[in-house]
């Protein structure tokens, strides 16, 4: 869309009531892609009402909000519209679970839901993933899919309870292999422990399309955070894991085993700003910063003017710097050892023991190896 003056009307929008939405004579046949532009400005310019009450001929932007959401519903109601997010949010760890599904024929999605675990008590339960599970049966929709955005080190997944209770299948990335093969050595897991992938029911390769139902969805690898990361895209929507976060939280981190700042840097620039400014960016998580409200929704514009990591700007030598730099002051997630261990086997829980208790198996010293008495090795001598 050319560029405008802000007192310009731009060229087939025009004034809507706050009653319903008004289509003028020039409004172009596709809604949707206009609507996602109005999107796109009224986000934009949160931080500048003025501008954005300039856009929107000076409603506010709250109305303007209003009045896009009035849009989106008449595409429900035309037929044209054929996809609904719902949002569920773990404060414990910071992740989105998202409910992607069709309202006509309630095929639907779900992207990283997660099993809670309290490390203190070594204990898991049921009530983020009961949330998701009662929301499907209520809208009364068929759970085709559990997507994995990757191997997630900060929660455990709730891939398999959705699966034994809806009959979903969980799929992932073709690199999962990679993740599976580093980390069957860090925690020592059997001989016999698959390393193929072969624990998840489907594996996408980069550029892949599946179809679940009537919804299509686009696998777009985006490496660096591990080496297995996938992007969802659906519709209008990316669903972007722990590559690309809210603006002003920037983007994933690339100390992991097997991460790679140069294959973020490539995967965010190189892949996913070449996406139309208007596109809508669901993050894998949102920390808050500065104790701000929850966000978990911005644009591929919107990032690419204003991340704090990595804009349409920022060159790989800057970001790799940076990211490597800040990567080394941050601690390990809280639940890494418990995560990891059980993603890497599609959120399966490890099989009981002889005595029927589970365990799982946590490295010790795994950075700075030790002697039996705790004295680093570095500093025993010969």
């Amino acid at each position: 869309m050319p560029k405008q003056h802000p007192t310009e009307r731009p060229q087939g929008l025009y004034p809507l009531s706050p009653d319903r939405p008004r289509l003028g004579p020039a409004f172009p046949c596709n809604m949707f892609h206009i609507c996602n532009i109005v999107k796109h400005n009224i986000l934009r310019y949160r931080r500048a009402p003025r501008t954005a009450a300039l856009f929107c001929h000076g409603t506010s932007v709250a109305l303007a909000w209003q009045q896009v959401r009035h849009i989106e519903q008449s595409f429900v109601t035309f037929g044209r519209f054929h996809m609904r997010i719902q949002t569920f949010y773990d404060p414990a760890t910071y992740t989105l679970t998202y409910v992607v599904f069709d309202p006509d024929s309630h095929d639907a999605i779900v992207i990283d839901p997660v099993l809670d675990y309290d490390p203190l008590a070594s204990q898991t339960s049921l009530a983020s993933i009961e949330k998701v599970s009662a929301f499907v049966q209520a809208e009364g929709l068929s759970l085709r899919h559990v997507l994995e955005t990757h191997a997630h080190a900060d929660h455990l997944t709730g891939a398999q309870y959705l699966k034994r209770r809806f009959g979903a299948q969980v799929v992932i990335g073709q690199r999962i292999t990679e993740v599976q093969q580093t980390f069957k050595h860090i925690f020592s897991l059997a001989d016999d422990f698959p390393v193929d992938g072969s624990q998840f029911d489907r594996l996408l390769a980069d550029g892949q399309v599946l179809t679940s139902g009537r919804l299509q969805i686009e696998a777009i690898g985006t490496p660096g955070h591990t080496p297995a990361c996938l992007t969802y895209k659906v519709g209008d929507a990316l669903f972007t894991g722990d590559a690309l976060f809210m603006e002003d939280y920037g983007t994933g981190r690339c100390d992991f085993p097997a991460g790679s700042a140069a294959d973020l840097y490539e995967s965010i620039h190189d892949k996913l700003y070449l996406q139309p400014d208007s596109t809508r960016v669901f993050v894998g998580h949102d920390y808050q910063p500065n104790g701000r409200s929850l966000r978990y929704e911005t644009t591929i514009g919107i990032s690419k003017a204003s991340n704090i990591h990595i804009t349409a700007h920022t060159t790989k030598e800057q970001f790799v710097a940076f990211r490597q730099t800040r990567d080394k002051t941050l601690t390990q997630p809280r639940l890494l050892f418990p995560s990891v261990q059980v993603n890497v086997d599609a959120g399966r829980l490890p099989a009981p023991q002889k005595n029927g208790i589970r365990y799982l198996q946590i490295p010790l010293n795994l950075k700075r190896p030790t002697a039996d008495d705790g004295v680093p090795l570095s500093l025993m001598k010969d």
